[in-house]
C-alpha cells in the first residue's frame, strides 16, 4: 500500500482543493497516517491490519468507512478520525488503481529477480524519497505532525501506537542513505554531461547473467555517444522503466535484448525531448 508522503498528499491536496473543511490541521495529518500504525506491534498478524483499516483490505465494500466516519463526526478530535477515513479510502483507491496492476505486470516477469514485494517497496520507497525531498509544503506538515497527539480508534488502534507510528514516520526519511536505489531493472534515462544531454540506458542491479557474487552497481550506457568522459561530473536521471532485471542463458542473448533495449530506449528519450521542446514553446 501507499507509504506516509502519499497519504500526507492526498490529505494535504484535499484540504488545498477546499474538498475537506479542517480545523484541527495536527490532528487531520496524524489521522491521515495512523491507521499504519498497527505495525507498531510486535507481530500484528492480518487480522490486527485489516481491522485497523476498518474491513476494507480485501473487499471493495466501503459502507463500514461511511458508518464509521457519521459515528465520529461531531465528536472531539473529529479532524483526526476525518484524517483517518482519508487514509482508508486512499489505500482503497491504490489497491485498485495502482497494487492491482503492478503486481498483475511483475507476475508476467517470466524470470524475476526480486519478488514482487520486494520490488513494489523498492519503487515505493524511492516515489516517497522523492516526494518528501521536493514537495514545498512537507516541512509545514512535519510541524503539524510533531505538534499531534494520537488517538485512540476503538479497539483496533491506539492513540500510543498512533504516536509512534507518527514518530517513525517523521525519522524515517532523514535516516535514509542518498543512494537510496530504486528498483532492479533497466531504465531510459537522460545523462547531462559537459552541458550537453544525451539518451542513455541504466542497468541497476546484480548483473545476474554473469557468473560469480556480483555487488549491487548502477552502470549507463550512452548509446549515441563517442568521446571520453572518464573523471567528469554527470547527471543520470531517470525517464522510464523499460523491464526488470533477467538471467539470460547466454552473453549472446544478453546482447541480443540490450539491443532491443537500445531502441526502446531512443524511442522514448526522441518522445520525451519532444515533449519538453513543445512544453517550452508554449510557455
Amino acid at each position: 500500500m501507499p507509504l506516509p508522503m502519499v497519504h500526507l498528499g492526498t490529505a494535504h491536496g484535499m484540504i488545498e482543493e477546499g474538498l475537506l473543511h479542517v480545523r484541527d490541521f495536527p490532528a487531520f495529518y496524524l489521522g491521515s497516517i495512523a491507521p499504519d500504525g498497527v505495525h507498531m506491534r510486535k507481530d500484528p498478524g492480518p487480522e490486527a491490519k485489516v481491522a485497523s483499516h476498518l474491513g476494507t483490505r480485501h473487499t471493495s465494500d466501503l459502507t463500514p468507512v461511511a458508518m464509521f466516519l457519521q459515528r465520529h463526526t461531531g465528536r472531539e478530535n473529529a479532524d483526526f478520525f476525518l484524517g483517518y477515513v482519508v487514509h482508508v479510502l486512499t489505500d482503497a483507491y491504490w489497491n485498485e488503481l495502482v497494487y492491482g496492476p503492478y503486481t498483475a505486470r511483475y507476475g508476467a516477469d517470466p524470470s524475476p529477480v526480486q519478488t514482487v514485494r520486494q520490488a513494489y517497496y523498492s519503487d515505493t520507497d524511492q516515489i516517497d524519497l522523492l516526494l518528501y525531498r521536493e514537495l514545498p509544503w512537507r516541512e509545514r506538515v512535519w510541524e503539524y505532525l510533531r505538534q499531534a497527539r494520537g488517538q485512540d480508534v476503538g479497539e483496533v488502534l491506539s492513540g500510543q501506537e498512533a504516536d509512534l507510528w507518527k514518530d517513525r514516520t517523521l525519522n524515517w526519511y532523514a535516516q535514509q542513505p542518498e543512494k537510496h536505489l530504486p528498483r532492479f531493472g533497466v531504465y531510459v534515462t537522460r545523462v547531462t554531461a559537459d552541458g550537453k544531454t544525451y539518451g542513455g540506458l541504466t542497468n541497476i542491479g546484480k548483473k545476474p547473467t554473469i557468473q560469480g557474487e556480483n555487488p549491487v552497481g548502477v552502470e549507463t550506457y550512452l548509446y549515441d555517444f563517442d568521446g571520453d568522459l572518464y573523471g567528469k561530473e554527470i547527471r543520470v536521471e531517470l525517464l522510464d522503466f523499460i523491464r526488470p532485471e533477467m538471467r539470460f542463458d547466454s552473453i549472446g542473448q544478453l546482447k541480443a535484448q540490450l539491443d532491443h533495449d537500445i531502441g526502446k530506449c531512443r524511442e522514448i528519450f526522441r518522445d520525451s525531448w519532444i515533449v519538453q521542446e513543445k512544453g517550452k514553446a508554449d510557455g
